[in-house]
């Protein structure tokens, strides 16, 4: 299901929109069988509406941070996405040694320290 992105901020199905004191029904924005994407993308631009592509989330918070999807532009659509980890720091559980990412302006979770362990006596 495609979403859209409305004057007002909102983002979701297609519905009625009032531009230029003129209603449009929601069934104006799908795209017509004889356009292209560029020009049905130019339609709906007309009357404040952009279309909307969310990137699915993976689940693993070591690669996308669920918490802070960022919106972009391309080719004409807002694209929803997560951070990825180039954008975190890792930091390491001080008992286990796991490896996890945060952002760099976050505290350090309970437990954890941004220090690598060294390699230890017991350590594989």
């Amino acid at each position: 299901m495609i979403h859209f992105k409305y004057t007002d901020g909102t983002i979701g199905a297609a519905r009625q929109v009032a531009s230029n004191e003129q209603v449009y029904p929601a069934s104006y924005l799908v795209k017509r069988d004889d356009e292209t994407e560029d020009e049905w993308i130019g339609r709906i631009a007309t009357i404040g509406v952009t279309p909307v592509e969310y990137e699915a989330w993976t689940g693993d918070l070591n690669i996308q941070d669920k918490g802070a999807p960022v919106e972009t532009m391309t080719d004409g659509w807002l694209v929803i996405s997560y951070p990825n980890p180039v954008d975190k720091v890792p930091v390491w559980h001080t008992s286990t040694r796991e490896q996890m990412f945060i952002m760099p302006d976050s505290p350090l979770p309970p437990g954890y320290t941004n220090l690598e362990p060294e390699d230890g006596e017991y350590s594989r």
